[in-house]
């Protein structure tokens, strides 16, 4: 019984599939009705069958692009499921989402990772549009527009809510590599924004992986502890939290590569607020050592490694040499 019930249910799935692609054959080749009328229409009974994807759809062909946008801010359309802003994407329709009024109301309300997609996505096609007429390496190739510079401002405001996979991609999209002559963003004068951002990616991609390993320590604390231990244990029992260890060797030493070697390519002030906001007090440090502000410097150190003493009581002892 149960292979019926799946070979009846792959034809239900069949029949739908049929059903949608007769459906978008008819729109697209008929031009015997309102496209106005049958987006409005659509949009207004949400959600159809087909989703939003159908209203897309004629949009796209009957150039109605913007008025099914301003239509869908006027019914409140910001609750988009994965495959309505696939079509949203795959359709064109990502310089009107930014764009426009009514495109940004709905952009602003989509989560954090839909909005760096789309910005990725703009930024994709303007360098695509860019390889299609210059090689990669000329030198008459034009700098990304300054008007990106919105885009980066937008970026910001989203970081916090990007989970470490998102924020591995936008490290990625952003990476200025060591090189600054390489960078995407070169000779658009948002070199420095850019870098700033760069920076605060790295420090929260840091802190999550300091919260997630300190997570886990001290559930292993609890294991060990439980395995030593009577089971009736003391309410009172005294709490210590982990200890604060480097949360990604590696990650951590390419930061604090950035940190130290593109001084003067990013606002110290500025990424020195999120380091200390993300409690990273070694890349605080790190800022601090670069502008010779050592004092400062040696309260970070202090801070991160306090528990490590005889490392501490060593680099204290380097950095007073040194100042004395």
């Amino acid at each position: 019984e149960g292979g019926g019930g799946g070979g009846v249910a792959g034809g239900e799935d069949g029949d739908e599939m049929a059903l949608e692609e007769q459906f978008f054959r008819f729109v697209n080749g008929n031009t015997l009705y309102s496209s106005k009328r049958a987006v409005s229409t659509l949009i207004d009974q949400l959600p159809t069958d087909f989703g939003l994807g159908a209203a897309l759809e004629i949009a796209r062909c009957r150039e109605q692009k913007r008025a099914c946008i301003s239509k869908m801010a006027h019914k409140v359309v910001f609750d988009l499921s994965p495959s309505d802003f696939g079509c949203l994407i795959s359709k064109d329709y990502t310089t009107l989402m930014l764009h426009t009024v009514a495109g940004g109301a709905i952009f602003r309300s989509l989560p954090a990772h839909q909005q760096f997609q789309m910005i990725q996505m703009q930024l994709s096609d303007w360098e695509d549009r860019q390889n299609r007429i210059l090689p990669p390496n000329s030198k008459k190739r034009s700098p990304i527009p300054f008007a990106f510079g919105s885009y980066v401002r937008v970026l910001w405001t989203v970081v916090d809510d990007l989970d470490q996979a998102w924020l591995q991609r936008l490290a990625s999209f952003l990476n200025p590599s060591h090189n600054p002559n390489q960078s995407r963003f070169k000779g658009s004068g948002l070199e420095r924004e850019v870098m700033n951002l760069f920076l605060a990616t790295l420090l929260r991609l840091q802190y999550l992986r300091y919260v997630e390993e300190a997570a886990e320590e001290e559930e292993n604390k609890k294991s060990a502890a439980a395995l030593r231990s009577p089971p009736l244990r003391s309410a009172t029992a005294e709490h210590k939290s982990p200890r604060r260890g480097t949360p990604s060797k590696q990650g951590q030493e390419r930061l604090e590569w950035y940190l130290r070697k593109r001084i003067n390519d990013y606002d110290a002030e500025t990424v020195l607020y999120r380091a200390l906001d993300y409690e990273n007090y070694d890349a605080a440090a790190v800022i601090y050592e670069a502008q010779s502000r050592f004092p400062e410097a040696i309260e970070c150190r202090l801070h991160s490694h306090l528990t490590s003493s005889p490392k501490v009581l060593e680099w204290l002892g380097h950095k007073i040499s040194k100042m004395t």
